[in-house]
């Protein structure tokens, strides 16, 4: 006699988690590919156009805006800095303060990075409609309120 066992029935909760786990390593991984032609992670990307879209930034704006550890900002400036993608400068108010701008160099490289991601971009979603973009940037957007 064989003895079936039945799977435990997820809740949407473990769904929700399932897929944004699975859809972030797809993403990391595509991420990886595109940003190692330039030298640099993916987390070290996100952070040199985070500072293009929001510098001149401190690094303590930089850790809040993208939930990333202090001692990861850290490490990621001193990398983008060394390879002559940002400048440092002490703010104006508090010398203990360093203030990130991205340097031409960077630019360049945000631009090129951005244009290979707005093309991988585009084709991996072709198959959705413009409502489905819609309603998936405003439950994303809202995920990620649930996060800060």
């Amino acid at each position: 006699m064989t003895v079936m066992t039945q799977k435990p029935v997820q809740n949407k909760q473990t769904q929700i988690a399932k897929h944004l786990l699975v859809l972030g390593a797809f993403l990391q991984r595509e991420a990886s590919r595109i940003t190692s032609d330039f030298g640099l992670t993916q987390q070290q990307f996100v952070v040199l156009k985070t500072i293009e879209e929001k510098g001149p930034i401190n690094q303590k704006d930089i850790c809040c805006s993208l939930m990333f550890e202090k001692s990861n900002v850290s490490k990621i400036v001193k990398k983008l800095k060394r390879d002559c993608l940002i400048d440092i400068s002490s703010g104006s108010d508090d010398n203990r303060v360093s203030i990130l701008a991205v340097t031409p160099k960077g630019r360049k490289i945000l631009e090129r990075g951005m244009e290979l991601f707005n093309e991988w971009n585009s084709a991996w979603l072709k198959g959705l409609s413009n409502g489905d973009i819609k309603q998936a940037i405003m439950v994303l957007r809202n995920l990620v309120n649930l996060a800060r």
